[in-house]
């Protein structure tokens, strides 16, 4: 089973992201889906795949 990860872009620079998961951070490939510094994304095997709202992150990461 493949699972994507909830997490927050902390930077972008052209074409990558840094996305914080809780901490621990990774860069992420957004050139499919263009990001910016605050929003938060699913990333699966290094692609930004998902944006979400604000709204529904909180509620995921709070176990809703």
């Amino acid at each position: 089973m493949c699972m994507a990860l909830l997490g927050r872009v902390s930077e972008v620079d052209g074409d990558s992201a840094v996305i914080d998961f809780g901490g621990v951070t990774k860069s992420a490939d957004a050139r499919f889906l263009p990001v910016k510094k605050d929003d938060y994304v699913y990333v699966f095997d290094g692609f930004v795949i998902e944006k979400l709202t604000k709204k529904d992150a909180k509620k995921i990461l709070k176990g809703e």
